[in-house]
């Protein structure tokens, strides 16, 4: 047999180093706990996958329909679009809110609200336009708060930064809502009577519901 050259040597030893196992190679059975490159291609796409808008919305919807209490505290004022144009699942989507909108209503008519009775200075102020939303509820034009300047109904007015749309004057009001909303003093124009208020109106008076 032929000796080994020093060239066939070192290839020998090239060799042996290339099979040897460097100490921070994991071994195999360390990686066992990865996650199969199937599973997770399947819990990617279930987590990113498309959902229809109006069916997340129907959901929605049906879960408001459960709970609903109370009022919201605004109430969005929009054109509705005719029922002739309205998609199958749209009509869905309208009829729940109706439904959600008389649950409330019926709501707001069982209970019985507290009312502010703090003695002192107070504001009196009358709504000129409809639709601002305070306290739980809707305001039309021709009704009147009356708040206690410091007491818990006025303090109710104020925004995170202590501002209270109270303190907005005319033109101030125009510039954030695009119209008044409300002047200070009484109504001074043709009032309802007794029997043409609610039951709710007639026990208010000019007093600020607070149990919203």
């Amino acid at each position: 047999m032929a000796k080994k050259n020093q060239s066939d040597s070192d290839l020998d030893s090239f060799l042996d180093d290339f099979d040897a196992k460097p100490d921070d190679v994991a071994p195999a059975e360390d990686v066992e706990d990865l996650v199969p490159v199937d599973e997770f291609q399947t819990s990617f796409e279930e987590d990113y996958a498309e959902v229809d808008p109006e069916d997340a919305e129907i959901a929605r919807l049906q879960e408001e329909l459960r709970t609903a209490a109370q009022p919201p505290k605004r109430v969005a004022v929009t054109r509705p679009v005719p029922e002739s144009k309205l998609t199958p699942k749209q009509r869905q989507i309208r009829d729940l809110q109706d439904q959600i909108a008389r649950r409330k209503a019926a709501a707001i008519e069982a209970a019985e609200p507290e009312y502010d009775e703090e003695e002192g200075e107070t504001l009196l102020i009358n709504f000129v336009s409809d639709g601002f939303t305070a306290f739980g509820q809707t305001w039309y034009t021709g009704q009147e708060l009356e708040f206690h300047i410091g007491g818990e109904d006025y303090e109710l007015t104020r925004d995170l930064q202590g501002n209270s749309w109270l303190e907005l004057d005319e033109d101030q009001q125009f510039e954030l809502y695009g119209k008044v909303i409300f002047r200070r003093g009484p109504w001074r124009g043709k009032r309802l009577s007794p029997d043409q208020m609610s039951p709710e109106e007639r026990r208010r008076a000019r007093r600020v519901p607070i149990n919203f």
